[in-house]
């Protein structure tokens, strides 16, 4: 049986604001960090590419090849460093 409110709720969002009034951000950057990093030992970097690659795959099955054409033209276009 799932614990805690549903999630998206107000009794959510008032439960992790609490949290957040109570640790702080720098808790979740921790928290972050350690599941980032025990992902990276459990699953290997294969499991980031893996995951990049469905990310990418729907975005283009979604918004369609010119929105990626669209982000190139914008970033060639900027000025760096």
């Amino acid at each position: 049986m799932p614990r805690g409110p549903k999630p998206g709720s107000p009794n959510a969002r008032n439960g992790g604001l609490a949290v957040k009034e109570r640790y702080g951000l720098e808790y979740y950057r921790v928290i972050g960090t350690d599941g980032g990093r025990r992902l990276l030992e459990e699953r290997g970097i294969e499991h980031f590419v893996t995951m990049g690659t469905k990310g990418g795959n729907a975005t283009k099955a979604k918004m369609g090849p010119d929105y990626y054409r669209e982000i190139g033209r914008k970033g060639g276009s900027t000025k760096h460093g």
